[in-house]
């Protein structure tokens, strides 16, 4: 589906460095409900607050989907550390 980010690839969609937003150690993640569907990954605060003004215009919008979805689409998003490699843990 185009327009829609896989968690993947949400990290190069940030505008500007994590380190200058305060963001970048900890990601929200929304998981998929159904096993077909994808997750995303918006950096954070260790609150699981976004600095959508980091975001680009289309993590934005993916970020205020994931939002609307949760409970039809999507679970509620959990805070997750991100490890040394910059993935956040499972």
């Amino acid at each position: 589906m185009d327009g829609l980010v896989v968690e993947t690839h949400v990290k190069a969609m940030w505008r500007s460095d994590p380190a200058e937003t305060g963001c970048g150690r900890y990601e929200l993640c929304f998981r998929p409900l159904f096993g077909a569907s994808h997750g995303f990954r918006f950096p954070c605060d260790r609150h699981g607050q976004v600095n959508l003004d980091s975001l680009s215009h289309r993590a934005r919008n993916n970020y205020l989907y994931a939002r609307a979805m949760v409970g039809r689409e999507l679970h509620i998003a959990v805070v997750e550390a991100l490890k040394h490699g910059g993935v956040a843990g499972a």
